[in-house]
């Protein structure tokens, strides 16, 4: 859809979905139609805001065919996206760029109409494919695999394009939009183990010689919680109803903790120096419990709610 869109170069468009029986003519307002394959359930929030990104100041999304579709049902979940492309717009002031059209008119009118998947090709281009086509290559065709966080890659890349066109508010919220701000205490043990199972890297261990240094980027932080679970001492908080401002105007790499490192005097492992004792947090609990084991934190709580089941007696 947004390659499509680019081609076109067009102000104003139609979103219709490949079920859409009327789609051939659309509104007067808008000056054609992109069409994609299935459901528009298909589109998330994100493709929206990267249309406008591109210079789309109206786009008409087609639900005036979903009263008779075999999956009416995903119109409210267009209807919820579209809500909150909306909502996130309206700080730039372009909450009415992107609109929802619940039934047919009889303004409708013809107009172009073009598949998503079969964007318009110029003459340039053409030529250019043409070249490309007879120039020789002994390089094998390689797959290219779709991004693990195409979605996040393509509101960030929306986001930027819409601040080049209008300033946003600082204080608009992006609760929902899977963002977080992460905040670490000093029970950090600079283990690292936040930073190794980061999906997207947002959080980054630096170490040197004697000292260590935590970062946090929170415009890749997807918020899925998965740092604040694996931290054994607990020291993460999120945040996740961060504004635009402390996402986007703030720093690109945060300082979250940092501190002088030591080795500990039985394995010889570093970890944060944040008390006199000589030994890491797992030779300190090895020697307080020689026999004993560490249960996940809240695992006994979960385990007192569970039913007692025993052996009946005979």
């Amino acid at each position: 859809l947004l390659n499509c869109a680019k081609q076109l170069d067009v102000q104003t468009c139609e979103i219709i979905c490949g079920l859409n029986p009327d789609a051939a003519v659309g509104s007067p307002a808008a000056a054609t139609a992109v069409r994609v394959r299935g459901c528009l359930a298909g589109l998330s929030t994100d493709t929206y805001l990267a249309l406008v990104g591109q210079g789309i100041t109206k786009a008409i999304v087609r639900l005036d065919a979903c009263a008779d579709c075999p999956w009416g049902s995903l119109q409210t979940q267009v209807e919820a996206q579209v809500q909150q492309a909306q909502e996130l717009l309206a700080s730039w002031g372009r909450a009415e760029t992107i609109t929802c059209q619940h039934k047919a008119a009889d303004s409708y009118r013809k107009r172009p109409l073009f598949n998503a998947s079969s964007p318009p090709v110029s003459r340039r281009e053409l030529f250019r494919w043409r070249e490309a086509e007879e120039k020789p290559t002994t390089e094998p065709d390689r797959v290219v695999n779709p991004h693990p966080f195409q979605k996040r890659l393509r509101f960030l890349q929306g986001v930027r394009q819409l601040a080049l066109l209008a300033a946003m508010e600082a204080d608009a919220s992006l609760s929902g939009w899977n963002f977080a701000l992460a905040d670490v205490n000093d029970e950090c043990t600079a283990c690292g183990v936040c930073a190794r199972t980061c999906p997207t890297g947002a959080l980054q261990l630096e170490t040197a010689v004697s000292t260590y240094k935590l970062t946090f980027s929170p415009q890749i932080c997807i918020a899925c919680d998965i740092c604040a679970h694996v931290c054994a001492p607990q020291a993460i908080t999120l945040t996740h109803d961060p504004t635009f401002a402390q996402v986007f105007d703030a720093a690109t790499e945060q300082i979250v903790q940092a501190g002088s490192l030591q080795t500990c005097s039985k394995c010889h492992a570093r970890f944060a120096a944040h008390s006199e004792t000589q030994l890491c947090p797992i030779c300190t609990f090895r020697r307080q419990n020689p026999f004993g084991s560490a249960m996940p934190p809240g695992f006994a709580a979960s385990q007192a709610n569970l039913p007692q089941t025993g052996r009946k007696s005979s």
